[in-house]
């Protein structure tokens, strides 16, 4: 089995900011998230090891909503691979507003720790990310995205335990937020395929 880099761009339309998204890698065999990735300042964005196989690329926001899916065969495309996003005919598959996420502030030094969090995947260092995020949820409780991205990272290192409970804490948080249901599903499954 061959392991390649996968690497491309985002073209975003105004008013649509790279360093606002981040672009996932999902298995379509196992229907996992395998990795996650922030754009850099200029659009571009690499996954590095990827095996060969099918997989779909999607353009997502902090919120976790789809932007942009695009399904490639690893071994067949020509790179780099080009998604464009923010045209009026494409908007957010799952771009659900909840209430909770209407009322739900934030804090400064939380999102900072957030965005801190997104420069350390950017450049591949996983811990650094993933204590970023803790200190976005110590400081905001109630940050349902750092949930979430934590979980994706537990998931890529294979505590998949870890994993479910960040994102089932997300799903309590906001019952309508349904990338943290289906990140719980996906988990979920995983965990009892491991059993078996």
């Amino acid at each position: 089995m061959s392991n390649n880099s996968l690497r491309g761009e985002v073209i975003c339309q105004s008013p649509l900011n790279p360093t606002q998204l981040l672009v996932e890698l999902v298995d379509t065999s196992k229907h996992i998230a395998i990795d996650r990735s922030p754009l850099s300042p200029t659009g571009g964005f690499e996954f590095r090891h990827v095996p060969n196989g099918s997989f779909e690329v999607r353009v997502i926001n902090f919120h976790g909503d789809i932007l942009k899916r695009e399904w490639v065969q690893q071994e067949n495309i020509s790179w780099p691979l080009t998604l464009r996003v923010g045209r009026p005919a494409e908007k957010p598959v799952s771009g659900l507003v909840t209430p909770y996420r209407l009322q739900h502030k934030v804090p400064k030094k939380a999102m900072s720790e957030f965005v801190k969090a997104a420069k350390a995947m950017e450049e591949h260092k996983q811990e650094a990310a993933m204590k970023h995020l803790r200190k976005a949820i110590e400081i905001d409780p109630g940050f349902v995205e750092a949930y979430n991205n934590l979980g994706v990272r537990l998931a890529k290192e294979g505590k998949m335990a870890d994993a479910a409970e960040q994102f089932l804490t997300a799903s309590k948080l906001d019952p309508n937020s349904k990338v943290a249901r289906e990140n719980l599903r996906i988990v979920n499954a995983q965990r009892m395929s491991f059993t078996k």
